[in-house]
């Protein structure tokens, strides 16, 4: 106690009577928290050293981000594990895996053409946009064959005819060889073009002329004609059952997997047929765009030929056409087979304009 008679505050005994605050820290006689008593001391220099280390103390109020319901957390805990995986297995955060594709597709038409549709839809989201290659030279053999059945009057200038494997997968590889320069990626134009088909159904059943181009493919393949109408439910079945077998390698294209290669690459695609075809050179006379609207640029040529080439010719068998002037062959006869290739030609490329060269750009489309 003082000489005036008033409590002495240093004493421990009487600052105990001062209580504590509502934090149940010992408070002096002004009311704040007394750093003389062991428990508030400790507890400030908790405070001083998150300050100093850049910290929010343990002590200060937590933020929170608005959310709805369950989605409020602490500011200071990290997003849940499950978000943090989905952002890694997102289509842009990995190269999709073209194979495990289809065989996805392929397990879910074995169960019926609804379940590969419902898988398709899921398969869509993480499919990206194509890129492929432009103005470069296609460093692959010609195949002459083709070449010389390549229609005259049909095409702007002259084209060249690049050999493609026949396995089933040659329209594939034909697409892949247009739309990257070489036929590696065969098995990603089968996925993306089989997902075309079955996202958009009702599109590639009522494409003009659907009936009259299945009639006028029979006739080429079959030597039959018949003026009778086709049964619109039996052009379903057919589809359905074309792109289900389309989820299996080595099983090979028809005009429905054409019609769905310009919305794939982002290109119109003309398609020809050998010299002396008959009527089914006019049912494909015109250029195909792409699902949602026509393009102003110039189509990317198909030939539906013949790789064993018979009296009757009958298509089966795809290969690219390509300009003459972006084509380069290896082999040491450079040269020599361009000037066979070109002879009919009047405006052969010089040796310096077909030196074997890789120099693709990179479009996105």
């Amino acid at each position: 106690m003082k000489k005036d008679g008033s409590l002495d505050w240093r004493c421990k005994e009487n600052r105990k009577l001062l209580g504590t605050n509502e934090k149940g820290q010992p408070v002096n006689v002004t009311g704040t928290p007394d750093r003389r008593f062991k428990e508030t001391k400790d507890e400030h220099a908790r405070g001083q050293s998150s300050s100093k280390s850049g910290r929010t103390p343990s002590i200060a109020p937590v933020k929170k981000y608005v959310g709805t319901g369950e989605d409020e957390v602490d500011s200071r805990i990290h997003k849940p594990a499950s978000t943090r995986k989905d952002e890694v297995d997102s289509p842009i955060a990995r190269e999709p895996d073209y194979n495990a594709y289809l065989n996805d597709l392929r397990e879910a038409s074995q169960a019926g053409f609804d379940d590969l549709c419902n898988k398709a839809n899921q398969l869509q989201p993480h499919i990206p946009p194509l890129t492929m290659k432009k103005k470069g030279k296609f460093c692959l053999n010609i195949d002459e064959s083709s070449q010389k059945r390549i229609p005259t009057g049909k095409l702007n200038g002259d084209y060249v005819a690049l050999r493609t494997s026949g396995d089933g997968n040659c329209f594939f590889r034909t697409a892949s060889v247009l739309a990257f320069g070489d036929e590696s990626k065969h098995l990603e134009m089968r996925v993306r073009i089989v997902v075309e088909l079955a996202c958009n159904i009702q599109y590639h059943l009522t494409v003009p002329n659907v009936e009259e181009r299945i009639r006028v493919i029979e006739e080429y393949l079959l030597g039959t004609s018949s003026s009778k109408a086709l049964d619109t439910s039996l052009i379903k079945v057919a589809f359905k059952g074309e792109v289900r077998e389309t989820c299996k390698q080595f099983n090979s294209a028809s005009h429905w997997h054409v019609e769905a290669l310009p919305t794939v690459i982002r290109r119109p695609v003309k398609v020809v047929f050998p010299e002396g075809s008959g009527r089914i050179e006019e049912i494909f006379n015109d250029d195909i765009h792409p699902r949602d609207g026509r393009l102003i640029l110039e189509p990317l040529v198909i030939m539906w030929t013949s790789a064993n080439p018979s009296p009757r010719g009958g298509p089966d068998h795809f290969v690219p056409l390509v300009p003459a002037g972006e084509v380069c062959s290896p082999g040491k006869d450079l040269w020599r087979q361009y000037e066979d290739v070109l002879a009919q030609s009047q405006s052969q490329p010089t040796r310096e304009q077909i030196k074997p060269t890789t120099s693709f750009q990179e479009t996105t489309v």
